[in-house]
């Protein structure tokens, strides 16, 4: 298994994910459709290419017959589904990840080599988590609370 990996979008998730695999000792490459994006990139050892991942013609420029990760961060949840189904379809990569701003288009996946990440379902889940930590430890301290006025709490 190799350790190659491609992010398609260099937004600030995208390049920050490279940024993270690289110096985990991956091999990263980020795509996008433009240079520009390139120079928020900092202590990046990977590489950067140009190219319309949207374009099915435009991946018989790349190996990825050999990737063991995509990620596809572009800003747009559909360009992120179409273009892990037509790698999933075109190359068998074994892992893809997608982030999906929309959860409901969770529903448009339907190969188990995708996995989603919803920003929105993850936020939730944190939410409830220091929802559930301030129960446990409200319950655990054996200090009630009792409303008093507006600004004040009195120890009852």
């Amino acid at each position: 298994m190799t350790n190659n990996v491609y992010v398609i979008g260099a937004g600030k998730l995208g390049c920050q994910i490279a940024n993270n695999l690289s110096k985990e000792g991956f091999n990263v490459t980020i795509v996008d459709l433009t240079n520009e994006v390139f120079n928020k990139i900092q202590d990046f050892s990977g590489f950067t290419r140009v190219a319309d991942f949207t374009n099915p013609s435009a991946l018989d420029n790349f190996n990825l017959d050999n990737l063991s990760m995509l990620i596809v961060v572009t800003g747009d949840d559909n360009k992120n589904i179409f273009i892990a189904d037509m790698c999933n379809y075109m190359f068998r990569i074994k892992d893809i990840y997608i982030r999906l701003y929309d959860s409901n288009k969770e529903k448009l996946i339907t190969s188990e080599n995708i996995h989603s990440i919803c920003p929105f379902l993850l936020s939730i889940k944190y939410f409830d988590s220091l929802k559930i930590q301030e129960k446990n430890w409200y319950e655990s301290s054996n200090i009630k609370w009792a409303w008093r006025s507006r600004l004040h709490y009195k120890n009852v």
